[in-house]
């Protein structure tokens, strides 16, 4: 039986199907007619009866063309077939034999304006499809929705039917067009899906009157407000309490105490331990809730014929205690089990007093809040959900521990959360620390809170250990990261290059393995080690053009001539370069193709010998690629600069080395726990490593906020988590009475 976020999800896909589905038989229905129109006023027989084909082949196939393309949309959508192109040259320089490198060029032009025009939807999108499919058994990519993948999907399908690069221009200026006027309202219907479904808050939808664009993006996991938040919000009505009023609350619990002489204190809430507004906000609550007459509305009260003491309660609850160690701790749910249920087992039908059931009930919500916490993997919530019973007997023993913010009970827990933050798989390090730490608590507690102090000294201690540990090492990783962050960023500068010296190029297949394997690992090699202005970049550069040109169609059999002259020292000069850094065979390889490129322009001079004696004096030489193209540098354009800039403002304030973030590396992979190492400005990349600093990852930073902003990536919060609980529970308890 399918969820309903599963139904959901296929509600999407047949809505987006059908809107496919209307677009492209609109856009088979006018590029016929602009073809019909080309034909009638073009005397060019050869490419009218090109089209002409191309139309027919249309005709003849619109429906399974229509049908193939819906279903490579969807499959990509499911995350069946995989969109992400590697950002290397192979994947347009398979296409620069012909002109379908202009086209893919064009196509860029087309997406990119489309994706500016309608990035909010897009974003929002993105973010409904990622929430939507946390519980599914696969991944959908989201990207699916993108132009540029529809465009893709197109492309691919009719350049595999062999249909006419004219043809296909056309088809693509229509489509683009019907794009421009239908997409928004496309994605407008799914974003209505996603709201009415309550994936998407109706701030969070762009197509919405109530959209809100600074409300829309948080940029980090988790719902639960900090407690200085939460203090501030309650803040007024609290301080409406008087000294009068706390007296009164005072002797109302000093008489409901059934037996004073062996109950251990409550604890006085208004001491002067308290140090800021936020704990004398807390302060009130706690002890307005604490010693109420009754126990909150709509709890169990647990009633008997004789009240159990304070020291009592913990003995019972210690004999339980010692079996917790030995429970399953699969489901946080299975674990906290109503704290009711649990005491009731224990205290052999007597009764409680209300002070005891109200912290309690004060104590299973903490906990509940606890297990809820987002910025937490499951394995540790459960782990920390153990302690549920420990830290009940603590607050019957010292209920300064919701007090006093310097506790150490109340510091273990948020120590041992601070290592939690890291652990994502029960192997690690940290994890098998912490439940030591639970295990022994477990164990040695009984009744002395004092244990506590050498638990938290014991942590520190540890703490401190592990993380010096982690950070040695991740220094040690992090210039080695920083290196491969900086290689990877002149990679793609250098790759950017080589597009612009084939742009408008005509390039033989023998020349892809050449410039791919050879002239790129050559130029990322000189650039890093010598610079764009030393003698070695220049040469390299120079001889580059000069082949890229000698492989150029030529009609003029006297500029194949000459190329042919050249073809020797070319070919040596290739030799020499590429010869210091790629082993032997293959630079027998990419050097054979050259060879077999120049033997064909020599084999063609001798076919048109007859033609080269009445050939005319060359003006130029053909490999003189200045007067083709003039010069082309590889420095930085202003718009590319602008650009990083852009991404570097774009970074969340709270986005900083040492931040833990939940980091998405792929299908495969999933999320990682990992910190901020590096934040490297100049090329706009986030180095980050894991907890215990052996292990790298390099994220450019628009990958990374795109992420974040679809929330497959996340900025853990970090805040003290037995603080953040207990402030939870207090809004939630004032929310109540409101």
């Amino acid at each position: 039986m399918p969820s309903k976020t599963e139904l959901l999800f296929s509600q999407i896909l047949n809505t987006f199907d059908k809107q496919l589905d209307a677009l492209l038989k609109e856009n088979i229905k006018l590029t016929l007619a602009d073809i019909r129109a080309k034909i009638s006023t073009s005397a060019d027989l050869a490419q009218n009866e090109q089209l002409s084909s191309a139309s027919i082949a249309i005709k003849e196939q619109s429906k399974p063309l229509i049908d193939n393309y819906k279903n490579q949309v969807r499959n990509t959508l499911i995350g069946k077939l995989d969109i992400h192109e590697d950002n290397d040259l192979s994947q347009s320089l398979s296409l620069v034999d012909d002109s379908a490198l202009n086209e893919s060029i064009q196509l860029h032009e087309l997406t990119n304006g489309l994706f500016e025009s309608l990035q909010s939807e897009l974003r929002a999108l993105k973010r409904g499809i990622v929430r939507l499919s946390h519980s599914f058994q696969y991944e959908p990519e989201p990207q699916g929705f993108e132009p540029r993948t529809l465009f893709d999907v197109l492309q691919k399908l009719l350049v595999e039917k062999n249909i006419d690069i004219e043809f296909r221009k056309l088809f693509f200026d229509n489509f683009n067009m019907l794009c421009k006027k239908n997409l928004q309202t496309i994605y407008a219907k799914i974003l209505f899906i996603l709201e009415e479904g309550e994936v998407l808050s109706e701030f969070e939808n762009p197509t919405s009157k109530s959209f809100d664009l600074g409300r829309s993006y948080k940029g980090q996991k988790g719902t639960q407000p900090g407690s200085a938040v939460v203090a501030e919000a309650i803040s007024p009505e609290l301080e409406l309490l008087d000294a009068t009023i706390h007296k009164e609350l005072k002797e109302q619990h000093s008489n409901s105490a059934s037996d004073t002489s062996q109950a251990t204190p409550i604890g006085e809430l208004q001491g002067s331990a308290l140090a800021t507004n936020t704990d004398k906000v807390i302060s009130k609550l706690l002890y307005q809730y604490i010693a109420s007459s009754k126990p909150e509305s709509g709890e169990e009260t647990l009633s008997g014929t004789q009240e159990v003491t304070d020291d009592k309660l913990i003995h019972y609850l210690s004999s339980f205690q010692k079996n917790i160690e030995e429970m399953d701790q699969t489901d946080p749910f299975v674990k906290q089990e109503n704290l009711h249920s649990q005491v009731s087992q224990v205290i052999e039908g007597k009764g409680l007093q209300t002070s005891q059931l109200n912290i309690i009930n004060l104590i299973q919500k903490l906990f509940d809040v606890i297990a809820e916490d987002v910025n937490f993997d499951v394995i540790v919530t459960n782990e920390i959900s153990r302690l549920q019973i420990p830290y009940l007997k603590v607050a019957l023993l010292d209920i300064n521990i919701l007090n006093d913010a310097s506790h150490s009970a109340r510091q273990v827990l948020n120590a041992i959360a601070d290592i939690g933050l890291q652990v994502d798989d029960e192997q690690d390090p940290n994890f098998l620390w912490i439940k030591n730490i639970i295990n022994f608590i477990l164990t040695s507690f009984d009744n002395d809170v004092q244990i506590f102090d050498k638990v938290l000294v014991k942590l520190h201690s540890e703490k401190t250990k592990l993380e010096s540990e982690a950070n040695e090492r991740a220094q040690k990783y992090r210039s080695k990261a920083e290196k491969e962050a900086r290689t990877r960023f002149l990679k793609k500068r250098v790759l950017d290059q080589l597009h612009k010296f084939i742009a408008n190029k005509q390039l033989p297949k023998q020349m892809y393995e050449l410039v791919l394997k050879g002239f790129a690992p050559l130029f990322l090699r000189i650039y890093v080690r010598h610079g764009e202005d030393s003698p070695e970049w220049k040469n390299a550069i120079d001889l580059f053009r000069k082949i890229i040109e000698s492989v150029q169609p030529r009609d003029s059999i006297a500029e194949i001539n000459k190329i042919v002259q050249h073809a020797p020292e070319l070919i040596s000069e290739a030799k020499k370069l590429l010869g210091e850094f790629l082993k032997r065979d293959a630079e027998k390889d990419l050097l054979n193709g050259l060879k077999h490129l120049y033997k064909q322009r020599a084999e063609e001079l001798r076919r048109r010998k007859t033609e080269l004696a009445s050939a005319q004096k060359l003006d130029k030489d053909p490999l003189d690629y200045k007067n083709f193209d003039g010069e082309i540098t590889l420095e930085h354009e202003e718009s590319a600069n602008d650009s990083i800039s852009a991404l570097v403002k774009a970074l969340p304030e709270k986005l900083k080395e040492g931040v833990m973030c939940e980091v998405y590396l792929g299908k495969q992979l999933g999320t990682r726990r990992m910190k901020v190492l590096s934040i490297i400005k100049e090329s706009a990349q986030i180095i980050f490593v894991d907890g215990t600093g052996s292990e790298t990852r390099i994220k450019d930073m628009k990958d990374f906020l795109d992420e974040l902003d679809c929330e497959r990536s996340h900025i853990i919060e970090q805040d003290n988590l037995f603080d953040k609980a207990l402030a939870t529970v207090l809004m939630n308890m004032e929310m109540a009475k409101s």
